[in-house]
């Protein structure tokens, strides 16, 4: 999703895309490394204005993704769904340093810009970043999920297995024979 800067009136303009997981690099790899596997396009709608010398970019996003639960290892499908506020500009802008007396100099990444060249914005990047940004750290499918038996491996959501479920804590098992006199 591109758009020239030139063309982005005083009031904004709104933009739709539904593009496929693999038009965005980042995504793709994330499927061919078997990390997921996007069920649904990935539908985003914005709206870019001019703020200053700078370009906002405020929008949501939704899909859905396909993870391994990381407790039973199964697969669950997981909906996803991100609003956004980005901001883009050619140049930093120029700061008041008389509170700074260190010298500290700020990235763009620092307050939250995205330095971009030419008379146009690939949002691309920003895009794949927010839905990367929306997944779950910790992918369950369900609060309840009672994972795999330590034991056997058994998924204990589909199965109850004969192991014993009293769990040995190993750490002071050498001073089990210990003997003080």
């Amino acid at each position: 999703m591109k758009i020239q800067i030139d063309n982005i009136p005083e009031e904004g303009i709104l933009l739709w895309s539904k593009e496929a997981a693999d038009a965005y690099p980042v995504l793709a790899d994330m499927v061919r490394a078997g990390e997921c596997r996007f069920e649904a396009p990935i539908h985003v709608s914005l709206r870019a204005r001019p703020v200053r010398e700078m370009i906002e970019a405020e929008g949501q996003l939704e899909t859905t993704v396909r993870l391994p639960c990381r407790r039973c290892v199964e697969s669950f499908d997981q909906p996803v769904k991100r609003r956004f506020r980005l901001y883009f500009t050619q140049e930093m802008p120029e700061f008041d340093d008389d509170e700074d007396e260190e010298g500290a100099e700020l990235s763009a990444d620092d307050i939250g810009l995205t330095l971009f060249k030419g008379d146009a914005i690939d949002f691309t990047d920003a895009l794949q970043e927010q839905v990367v940004l929306a997944l779950p750290n910790w992918a369950l499918c369900g609060e309840d999920c009672r994972g795999l038996c330590p034991k056997c491996g058994a998924n204990l959501n589909a199965e109850t297995c004969g192991c014993d479920t009293e769990v040995e804590d190993d750490r002071f098992a050498v001073l089990k024979n210990l003997k003080i006199e």
